[in-house]
């Protein structure tokens, strides 16, 4: 699959996409102005001003409790995701590629785009600070919770396990998104 297709049936994705605040409007705004602009923007090495990634929410609606992982470059509890990369035909098959990468065989079933954000990653290695530009989808599991075994640490949360986490406001919104649809 070409950049270009996946560009193209991104953009169909957030033109009918409505965010759910003026942060998520402002992100959805940014993202599309990535795309209009930038040579290349799901390359994991355009770094002004940022590529595009994709992330999952992966909800239990038996549990009420949702799929995290803890970061180790970031040391936050976030959902699973992560950059593009060229065998993925579209960001969709980047969030669930990711997630499998990252917790393991964990089968779920796709709801859609649920939410856009856009965040500073800091330097790291040879990589320079940059932003990330996430579309995020959310996924249901149903049944019992499987034994987490991918390449980071995991964990199922629920609404009042959340607080206790080191994470962020964007991640708070989105278990809060999913948990209410």
């Amino acid at each position: 699959m070409t950049e270009a297709h996946l560009l193209r049936a991104l953009s169909a994705e957030l033109n009918v996409f409505d965010p759910s605040d003026e942060a998520e409007a402002g992100a959805l705004h940014q993202i599309q102005l990535l795309m209009e602009t930038a040579d290349a923007p799901a390359a994991r090495t355009s770094y002004q001003p940022g590529h595009l990634t994709a992330s999952a929410v992966v909800r239990n609606q038996d549990t009420g409790r949702v799929l995290l992982v803890h970061h180790p470059k970031l040391r936050r509890w976030l959902q699973p995701g992560g950059h593009v990369e060229p065998e993925d035909r579209s960001l969709l098959d980047s969030a669930r590629r990711e997630t499998f990468e990252e917790v393991g065989p964990v089968p779920v079933e796709s709801r859609g785009l649920m939410d856009v954000d856009v965040h500073p990653i800091p330097a790291f290695g040879s990589e320079p600070e940059h932003l990330h530009h996430d579309i995020r989808y959310l996924f249901d599991f149903v049944g019992p919770e499987p034994p987490l075994a991918g390449s980071h640490q995991s964990r199922w949360v629920g609404w009042d396990e959340l607080a206790g986490l080191d994470t962020d406001q964007s991640v708070v919104r989105l278990v809060r998104k999913a948990l209410r649809r």
